[in-house]
């Protein structure tokens, strides 16, 4: 599993990088506040989970851990990184910002996609929390 958290970490990052292309657009167009915030938000913020990411597929490397609770943390972390991602380019693509479940499309897939983010960060952070204080000896 730690092979896969580096590959999606390091997608995810990419994705970041790549999501600096439309900020520095925007800013050069002179585009309105909002929206070149949102660009920025999706940039740092895909950046910040690639890497996070990355680190727990360093983690298991090292641990050279194995079993079930490790493949759940790690399934929910890259469901949780993803999930970010196509809500954070969406936001700042579509304008909406998902902070409630109505209004346009847009909005709700912004809101869903957070909602998967959260719930598989909390389930990636509490299992790494576990297979951290199971494996604090090593």
């Amino acid at each position: 599993m730690s092979g896969l958290l580096l590959f999606h970490g390091a997608l995810v990052l990419l994705a970041g990088l790549l999501a600096g292309a439309p900020y520095g657009r925007a800013i050069a167009a002179g585009a309105p506040a909002r929206r070149a915030e949102a660009w920025r938000a999706a940039h740092a913020g895909l950046i910040g989970t690639g890497l996070i990411t990355l680190v727990f597929g360093l983690m298991l490397r090292a641990w050279r851990a194995q079993g079930t609770l490790i493949d759940m943390a790690a399934a929910s972390a890259i469901a949780s990184a993803w999930a970010f991602s196509a809500a954070m380019v969406l936001a700042a693509a579509s304008g909406q910002r998902g902070l409630s479940a109505g209004g346009p499309l847009a909005n709700r897939l912004v809101f869903a996609g957070y909602v998967v983010g959260v719930l598989g960060s909390l389930g990636a952070a509490a299992g790494f929390a576990v297979l951290a204080w199971n494996y604090r000896g090593v």
